[in-house]
């Protein structure tokens, strides 16, 4: 007979027993009587197996790894529980047994296998080792490590290190948690990275808050910009500028910070990087200041009168007071309104001394009570109209106007006297005649003999005496 096979054994032989406990004859072997005594009878042969046995054999898998484990015997057709690995390797961690040198996990540690083969002989199977986490981590922990590194705790105020270092705490637990995933580690190094970067520095949250002061007083900068106040406009730039120093001691509302020590640290370096728009405001500020005195009192030429020349005086002092530079803010127009309304008030008081003296000059024996009465009142029409006076040219005339007049007033009442028969006109007199010229004349020729005038009355005054 032939030999008959079955995969994982080997065949003994053929038994009458079907369990192959009895009498085993081998395949080609003579055999008689099988049936008993009796011929004729058929007999059932039954092949008899047994399983193959085979070793399993264990391999590190690497030339750094090391250990033994002894080898294991087994059969095919039972199941074999493989024993726990031995081998170690430096930075790696075991995670099973792969059938070749180079292959993929096949069986885990301690697990329960069988039929690893059919033929006997010696199965081997290989360690497969995965490095550990932590070497997995190591090179984004130490990118982390050198981010942080980089930002030191001098370019931060204490709340923002705060929140730095608890991103970098956060970043490393997540490494952590990402296993032996190494795209998601590179992923959560890289957020990390960005967050810790992402916190303001000092020199940022100064930045925040200069924006915020720049940009809430950005009128007032402009007009520092400018190097100028527009004319008219000293009340409003001096309020700006005033408002814009204020506000520079109030930077903290600028920040989103909210611990005290580090709003004071904040505040601290932007006041540094403000300081020179701040002088320059102060600067701003002083002109204004001066412009907007110098713009309220600045009205119309006749009500700038002999009593305001003290506050013209003033004004010139503080503006000779000025620094270069605060001057320079000042329109030329404004100095020029100031000095012409000095010039002019300055001019009503000498002409009002000067009529003064030339009224003190009266004898008031001379005259009735009614012609005194009304010169009296020509003195004070002469002075009001000296104090409303428009120009210095126009003070001038005024008070000549005012001396003459005063000068021709009747010292009595004179007679009611019958109307003369109308007559030719006559000649005026040479002295009328220069008094006539002496009015009509411009009032620029007025100004440059006015002195002499006032002297040629003095004298007329005492010839008629």
């Amino acid at each position: 007979m032939q030999t008959p096979t079955r995969v994982g054994y080997y065949f003994k032989g053929w038994s009458a027993d079907r369990y192959g406990t009895g009498t085993l004859y081998g395949a080609g072997s003579s055999v008689r009587n099988l049936g008993g005594k009796i011929q004729g009878s058929s007999v059932t042969l039954y092949a008899a197996w047994a399983a193959t046995a085979y070793t399993v054999r264990f391999s590190a898998g690497a030339d750094d790894a090391s250990g033994e484990m002894q080898d294991v015997a087994a059969e095919y057709g039972k199941t074999l529980v493989l024993p726990l690995c031995e081998f170690e390797r430096a930075d790696y961690d075991f995670i099973g047994w792969a059938r070749t040198q180079e292959g993929n996990v096949a069986f885990g540690d301690g697990e329960a296998v069988f039929d690893l083969t059919s033929d006997g002989g010696t199965v081997t199977l290989y360690a497969v080792w995965e490095f550990k986490a932590e070497y997995l981590r190591a090179p984004f922990e130490n990118r982390l490590r050198e981010t942080y590194a980089a930002l030191t705790a001098e370019r931060y105020v204490a709340q923002d290190w705060n929140e730095l270092n608890a991103v970098y705490r956060d970043g490393m637990s997540a490494l952590i948690g990402a296993g032996k995933d190494t795209a998601r580690m590179d992923s959560l190094t890289f957020k990390a990275e960005l967050a810790m970067r992402a916190v303001p520095t000092e020199s940022a949250r100064a930045s925040e808050i200069v924006n915020g002061w720049k940009e809430n007083f950005s009128v007032a900068l402009a007009r520092v910009q400018a190097g100028s106040v527009a004319y008219g406009k000293g009340a409003e730039a001096c309020a700006e500028a005033g408002a814009a120093l204020d506000g520079a001691q109030e930077l903290h509302i600028y920040t989103g910070l909210t611990d005290e020590q580090s709003v004071l640290q904040a505040v601290a370096a932007a006041a540094v990087e403000i300081s020179d728009s701040c002088a320059a405001l102060r600067v701003l500020h002083a002109a204004a200041g001066w412009m907007t005195g110098a713009e309220e009192n600045c009205l119309s030429f006749s009500l700038t009168t002999a009593e305001t020349l003290p506050l013209f005086t003033e004004l010139r002092r503080q503006f000779n007071s000025l620094t270069a530079d605060e001057q320079s803010f000042i329109p030329f127009a404004t100095q020029q309104d100031v000095e012409t309304r000095l010039r002019l008030a300055q001019s009503k008081e000498d002409s009002l001394v000067l009529l003064e003296e030339h009224f003190a000059g009266y004898a008031r024996e001379e005259y009735s009570d009614a012609a005194w009465t009304a010169l009296c009142l020509e003195y004070e029409r002469a002075r009001a109209a000296v104090n409303g006076a428009e120009s210095e040219s126009a003070v001038v005339e005024e008070r000549l106007i005012a001396i003459i007049t005063m000068d021709d007033m009747p010292k009595t009442e004179p007679e009611p006297e019958p109307e003369p028969e109308p007559e030719p006109e006559p000649e005026p007199e040479p002295e009328k005649r220069w008094r006539i010229w002496l009015i009509v004349v411009p009032s620029a020729v007025v100004a440059a003999g006015a002195a002499t005038v006032v002297i040629l009355l003095r004298r007329r005054r005492a010839s008629r005496k």
